[in-house]
């Protein structure tokens, strides 16, 4: 089921036009077998900003857009915008302004789209666009089945899930049950996508306030890591590059056995990398190695190195059905553990 495997894929704004002729244009050579779209940050209006917190004036906005359309149409891989606004209030007014604004783009062959507003497909989005394929945000937090359900009845052909059911395999079996469902009732093609390589803490207290920070971003003020925020962000608080935060972290660990789990139970893998160059070249080099068939290289590969397999399937069993329940559970303090013994020795 591997060969199932497809991954979305970001593209960094801030790409100079030497990395993008001498890394993105071979990576794009190689990997566009299994790259569903590349996505990116849009800032038209009323989108003016974006919960990764990127600043982008409108000049510089339309030459991303222009750019990476460009990029997209030369290797033949759909370009999907990306709204992550959820403090855009869904009226009719802020409705007829993304139609009016979205139609050059349309028109120029952008076809995929990120919305945060149900609303807007009732309002005839698709009758406005009839080529759209939509999307939803993760902002929205989809956690179950019945959310899945009436989105894919309201207009969506594609569900971002919030990135805790990676870790709540019995949930995503009910989701990809509910996908065949709606897409026989509905009879067209229906998607589910999950969080590859985010690294964040699975139920990060502040994870909202880091996107409201964002959205409420100008040029003025400090990028969120670069603020006060960052002094009582876990991530900074619990040391992020230690073997035990990466147990916990809301990423898919890269080892085979595990993909293929959920190769059979969701259809996209979406990867991190719009904000951050670092993390954009880590999702470049994850699918250039699963393309290749190497073993791909994560925070998780390093630290099962020097320890019995029966270590790694342990852990991995166990939180493909955890929830994040942390309380209640010590596997990944005990996996660490034997980690940590294990290079001392």
């Amino acid at each position: 089921m591997l060969s199932n495997i497809k991954f979305s894929v970001p593209l960094w704004p801030g790409l100079n036009p030497e990395e993008i002729q001498n890394d993105v244009f071979p990576f794009l050579e190689e990997c566009k077998s299994v790259i569903t779209d590349l996505y990116i940050s849009s800032r038209i209006p009323p989108f003016n900003q974006d919960a990764m917190g990127g600043i982008l004036f409108p000049d510089d906005a339309c030459i991303v857009e222009n750019n990476s359309l460009t990029i997209a149409n030369q290797f033949e891989i759909p370009l999907s915008l990306t709204f992550n606004n959820i403090s855009v209030a869904p009226t009719f007014e802020n409705y007829l302004t993304f139609i009016e604004n979205f139609k050059r783009l349309y028109k120029l062959g952008v076809k995929i789209v990120t919305i945060p507003n149900t609303a807007w497909l009732r309002f005839g989005l698709k009758k406005e666009f009839p080529d759209l394929f939509v999307k939803n945000t993760i902002l929205n937090r989809v956690q179950t089945a019945a959310e899945v359900a009436i989105l894919f009845e309201e207009g969506f052909d594609y569900i971002n899930l919030d990135r805790v059911l990676m870790r709540d395999g019995r949930t995503l079996k009910e989701i990809h049950k509910c996908k065949l469902i709606m897409q026989e009732k509905l009879g067209r093609p229906l998607y589910i996508s999950l969080l590859y390589n985010e690294m964040c803490e699975g139920y990060c207290p502040i994870q909202q306030d880091h996107y409201v920070y964002n959205l409420n971003r100008d040029e003025h003020t400090p990028a969120y890591f670069d603020s006060k925020m960052s002094d009582i962000s876990p991530c900074v608080l619990k040391d992020s590059k230690s073997i035990l935060w990466a147990m916990k972290s809301a990423s898919i660990p890269s080892f085979y056995s595990h993909l293929e789990h959920y190769s059979n139970l969701i259809d996209v893998f979406k990867m991190h990398g719009r904000e951050s160059k670092h993390v954009f070249y880590n999702t470049m080099n994850m699918i250039t190695q699963f393309v290749r068939r190497e073993l791909i290289q994560d925070p998780y590969r390093d630290a099962f190195r020097n320890v019995s397999d029966d270590v790694r399937t342990t852990w991995l069993k166990t939180i493909t059905n955890c929830k994040f329940n942390c309380w209640q559970c010590q596997v990944c303090e005990d996996t660490a553990e034997k980690i940590i013994s294990q290079k001392v020795q």
